[in-house]
């Protein structure tokens, strides 16, 4: 703190601008973590009791009983749209040859709704994730700036003088080295955050998307029985 307090006031700029970027990005890293843990802990709690069920009615009903999960909402998604097509039964025996084409084009369309579906939960996992990615990116270079304002401002307090001494560049080398660590010191932790939360995202995401092949897979399969 003595350090930053000695600094020179474009110093304290960079360094309060690095400062507020670090907040913010801990904010967001913290808050996709705990995020993250309660949707693998919604999704896990709603799979055992999904498993249990058979019918369409049953799923239906385990998917409405587990609102919060990502899996639920995406489930309930699909058996919505399976049901507006208000499927005859036995379906084989009233759509006869047709059946097979009849029932993929079904499927395909509940398919690409449940893919919106996932689609707009990929797009809440990932907000504020792009400000992960731009507070990498941007701190370094705030860094770099402030190294090169401290040594240029050194080299302006030597010009001129006939003798140097430590005391006369000391307070800009000193500036161009805390712009850099603290540049640093921003850039590091978000950069592995984001690299982490991505690929917490990217499993998140694949496992709703196999979850609507499952659940596309007991459509047929009840449609065949």
């Amino acid at each position: 703190m003595n350090i930053i307090l000695q600094s020179g006031l474009f110093a304290k700029i960079i360094i309060l601008i690095l400062f507020f970027l670090s907040l913010f990005s801990w904010a967001i890293i913290f808050q996709k973590l705990r995020l993250f843990v309660r949707i693998s802990r919604q999704n896990r709690r709603f799979l055992e009791y999904y498993h249990r069920r058979r019918t369409i009615k049953e799923l239906k009903e385990a998917c409405g009983f587990f609102k919060d999960a990502p899996l639920a909402r995406v489930g309930e998604t699909g058996i919505t749209e399976w049901e507006s097509f208000r499927l005859p039964n036995p379906v084989s025996e009233v759509w006869g040859k047709e059946f097979t084409s009849v029932l993929e084009s079904i499927l395909l369309a509940v398919k690409s709704r449940m893919e919106r579906a996932i689609r707009e939960e990929e797009r809440d996992y990932e907000k504020y994730l792009s400000f992960l990615a731009t507070a990498t990116a941007v701190s370094p270079f705030l860094g770099l700036l402030g190294t090169v304002w401290g040594i240029t401002q050194s080299f302006f307090n030597i010009r001129g003088l006939p003798v140097i001494n430590l005391s006369i560049i000391a307070p800009g080398i000193s500036d161009a080295l805390i712009t850099t660590i603290a540049g640093l010191l921003v850039a590091v932790p978000a950069l592995v955050a984001y690299n982490y939360l991505l690929s917490k995202v990217k499993t998140l995401v694949g496992d709703l998307e196999d979850f609507a092949q499952e659940l596309l897979n007991d459509f047929r399969r009840q449609a065949l029985e």
